[in-house]
């Protein structure tokens, strides 16, 4: 028996020495065509009859990657084509005008090439089922085709591994309504189908819907999915012929016995001579065979028309709820993939930064404590002091971004200790003296007898990363000559409340709703030109989270002839006893 050759993908990819590596990976398992450019993407899929899956690059020249594929689907020989679309970023016209094409897997880069390849066979329609069964023992029977339509690429796994345990069925999975339908149609020998309910753009009703408005899709069985089965739900599933039901998660051990019984289900149909009918199909009957008066027959159809009416109108409030619901859970899902993906990234050139920041930052410490041992005037020594408590400062931020990497990744935990908000507040106003005296700034600190309070943080994220990254933003967007006030007291039985308030000029309503977002773009230009990254709220309410507390804002914008504006910022901790810990300490 010989082997059967590697399925055929094609790879478009302008930039050469990634088209390279991802080619090198995925030839591991496939036969991998390779393209520069869209134009040359289409030929080389012209020329290759056989290609599964087609994998592209948005942006490229000659063609970009939306044009190439639109060319491809209009091609007879891309009917079940995979599409797999990479890319930096996906605007929202990007993004439409892949919905409309039926594209519904798109990877953000850089990619994780074993997230690519897991996608590809389980998205693929398996092996078994493109091997031509007439090679095989003639009298052997045909497998039945199973459709199983489900945007969860996990789902549609499972049922792959289910169904490759039984040689009479074949499967062939869809990731989502519209790939479901376009199966449907392209593959005649469909007999059975399972669909999930809550999917993005087209439900599973919708499906359901579009398939029984096919003369084919009539009678055949179907079996809808979901992780809750309401009675309206069923009541929808029932109009539409619906046999059976299955709730997630799914138990596989009893899916034998539910295919038996939905063949003889189907078998009983066909032989009853039962088709699916709409209630209004049934009800018209009704009115031929009992030849009521015309009297009767019009207060009949008044009536009919006013329940059709209400039930459409309960039916479209509980599909437009549904389909909302799993537009947010997707974005939610889509969001986590792309995160995870970039955060894995991330981590790798994180270790690799800090290892050499660490070894510039020891030069610099070395030469500044060197330098202050030697310097002789009072104020050159402060200035070293101050070189040096700054240059200690990033060693330990380096240090505790090793550390959060480490916690993200599950590798370590932070731990939280009693922290003095005085020491803290004492700290950051060393660190930002020169800052505050370039613009005048009066900084008042105003503790209400907290000077012995302590909250659970963790010291060196609480002052370098959401203390002085509050201060640097006070500072950088008052006018000179304004004042900034750092307060604290007690709020409720164990928590303290640290406010940071200055009198600049406000945040504008759009940023504050981002600002704590590392993927959107908040950062502006300071009252004297200061710049700035954009990354410090999210920092600060990344190890607000950390700590148990949570984060508020106050802002107004300035405004001309106003005279009342500024931001507070408000953080919430759980309140630390010194006393417990020392005790657990001895």
């Amino acid at each position: 028996m010989t082997n059967q050759a590697p399925n055929k993908v094609l790879l478009v990819e302008d930039n050469l020495e990634f088209n390279q590596q991802l080619s090198s990976f995925l030839s591991q398992e496939w036969t991998v065509v390779r393209a520069n450019n869209g134009q040359e993407g289409l030929d080389r899929f012209v020329e290759n009859s056989d290609i599964v899956a087609v994998i592209t690059d948005l942006e490229m020249p000659v063609m970009n990657g939306i044009d190439m594929i639109r060319r491809i689907l209009e091609l007879d020989h891309s009917h079940g084509v995979m599409i797999v679309v990479l890319s930096s970023y996906f605007n929202e016209s990007s993004v439409k005008s892949l919905k409309e094409l039926g594209v519904n897997l798109r990877f953000v880069k850089p990619i994780i090439p074993e997230r690519l390849n897991q996608a590809l066979k389980i998205a693929l329609p398996s092996s078994r089922a493109r091997v031509h069964h007439s090679s095989s023992d003639q009298n052997e029977p045909k497998p039945k085709k199973v459709l199983v339509v489900d945007d969860s690429l996990l789902i549609l796994s499972q049922f792959r591994s289910y169904f490759e345990e039984y040689s009479e069925y074949d499967v062939v999975v869809a990731n989502g309504g519209q790939e479901g339908e376009a199966c449907f149609d392209n593959d005649k020998e469909i007999e059975i189908i399972f669909s999930d309910i809550e999917m993005g753009e087209i439900s599973g009703i919708q499906f359901v819907r579009r398939i029984r408005s096919k003369p084919r899709g009539l009678d055949i069985p179907i079996v809808l999915m979901s992780t809750y089965l309401n009675p309206e739900l069923k009541k929808e599933g029932e109009d539409l012929g619906i046999l059976a039901y299955l709730t997630k998660p799914i138990n596989f051990e009893g899916l034998e016995r539910l295919l038996k019984r939905l063949e003889e289900l189907s078998h009983l149909q066909k032989h009853e001579g039962k088709r699916h009918s709409s209630i209004g199909d049934s009800l018209r009957t009704f009115l031929d065979l009992s030849h009521p008066s015309n009297e009767e027959k019009e207060r009949f159809r008044s009536l009919l028309i006013k329940f059709i009416e209400q039930s459409a109108a309960r039916r479209d409030e509980l599909l437009q709820e549904i389909i909302e619901r799993e537009k947010i859970q997707n974005r939610l899902i889509e969001s986590n993939l792309e995160t995870q993906d970039l955060f894995e990234q991330k981590n790798k050139l994180v270790r690799i930064l800090c290892h050499d920041l660490n070894n510039s930052i020891a030069i610099i410490k070395n030469s500044a404590i060197s330098s202050m041992e030697k310097a002789d005037e009072v104020r050159n020594k402060k200035n070293w002091q101050r070189v040096r408590k700054a240059v200690e400062t990033q060693e330990e931020m380096v240090n505790h971004v090793i550390t959060l990497e480490a916690i993200s990744s599950g590798k370590s935990v932070m731990k939280l200790e009693p922290v003095s908000i005085l020491e803290m507040v004492e700290d950051a106003r060393f660190i930002f003296e020169d800052k505050l005296n370039k613009k005048n700034i009066t900084l008042t600190v105003s503790l209400q007898k907290l000077e012995k309070c302590y909250v659970n943080a963790d010291k060196v994220s609480l002052r370098n990363q959401v203390i002085n990254n509050i201060l640097s933003n006070a500072i950088k967007f008052s006018e000179a000559d304004s004042e900034i006030n750092i307060s604290a007291k007690k709020f409720g039985s164990d928590k303290v409340v640290l406010s940071i308030r200055d009198q600049g000029i406000g945040i504008p309503e759009d940023i504050q709703k981002n600002l704590f977002s590392f993927t959107e773009y908040t950062s502006r230009t300071g009252t004297m030109g200061e710049k700035g990254t954009g990354f410090g709220m999210p920092l600060v309410k990344s190890f607000m989270d950390l700590y148990g507390g949570t984060i508020e804002i106050e802002s107004r914008e300035k405004v001309k002839g106003e005279e009342a504006h500024g931001t507070t910022f408000h953080l919430y901790f759980q309140e630390a006893s010194v006393k417990k810990s020392l005790d657990s300490a001895s």
